[in-house]
């Protein structure tokens, strides 16, 4: 199977990956990005309201739906990926919210491009990236905890919904994903 792309239905959707990771809960500062990449990807929350009016779902059954969505063409992998202005230990909180993000934006996907959880689990990942910022002003002060590295992961979840399951901070994220596509998608287009 080769998707390279969502449905047209969804091409309104599309933005860049710096737009899909914008935080703008504190009204009083202006909007802070983890990402500052330019790489094209699919506002998955758009998707998800898309999806829902075109199945007719009432509003007051929304489920939870990740930020982005980016299909790797060299590969037909999807990666799915949240971002949390937050550091580490301020995930722990979030767990419940990620976690209904984590299902029903698998849900979602599955629908739209006709995949069974069988083939999920070999070709999208979730990734969960924090804000390394945020987690460096709280190491500086001295709150650290090594368990809360393993506290919060979704790993046990690999190989039955998803290929890969990741936490990652801003800057991981960026050096093992983000550079490597745009570099990919810079050579496709030469």
């Amino acid at each position: 199977m080769s998707i390279k792309q969502l449905p047209n239905l969804y091409e309104a959707c599309k933005t860049t990956l710096e737009k899909t990771s914008k935080d703008d809960s504190n009204k009083k500062i202006s909007p802070q990005y983890i990402s500052n990449s330019q790489l094209e990807v699919y506002n998955f929350d758009k998707v998800k309201e898309v999806f829902e009016k075109n199945h007719n779902f009432p509003t007051c059954k929304s489920v939870g739906s990740c930020d982005a969505l980016y299909i790797n063409k060299n590969d037909n992998e999807f990666y799915l990926i949240e971002f949390k202005n937050t550091h580490l230990r301020g995930l722990k909180n979030k767990k419940p919210e990620i976690r209904e993000k984590f299902f029903g934006s698998l849900l979602i996907l599955t629908d739209i491009v006709a995949i069974g959880i069988s083939k999920t689990r070999k070709v999208v990942h979730f990734i969960l990236v924090y804000s390394d910022a945020k987690q460096q002003i709280k190491n500086e002060i001295g709150i650290r905890s090594e368990s809360e590295s393993e506290e919060f992961s979704f790993k046990k979840y690999e190989n039955i919904y998803y290929k890969k399951c990741l936490r990652l901070n801003d800057d991981e994220f960026q050096k093992r994903f983000a550079n490597q596509w745009e570099i990919e998608n810079d050579e496709e287009v030469m």
